[in-house]
């Protein structure tokens, strides 16, 4: 499943939260919230669930053009 990476750093950043408190929450290290914001590496598509649900917005936002500016 690929990630948009904007998509999710915006939706971090709106929510006032740093690449810390995200990878808190599901068990994953910062770098690994860094990369995948960046699109350096994909979640897992279970991962693509936790992020959605932390950050309070749908699947489908963090993995379309839905999430684009």
């Amino acid at each position: 499943m690929h990630i948009n990476g904007k998509a999710l750093k915006r939706a971090r950043l709106e929510r006032g939260y740093s690449l810390e408190d995200v990878a808190s929450r599901i068990a994953v290290s910062r770098q690994t919230i860094f990369n995948w914001e960046n699109e350096r590496s994909r979640p897992h598509p279970l991962m693509v669930r936790g992020l959605a649900t932390v950050l309070g917005t749908s699947v489908k936002y963090l993995t379309t053009e839905e999430g684009q500016a």
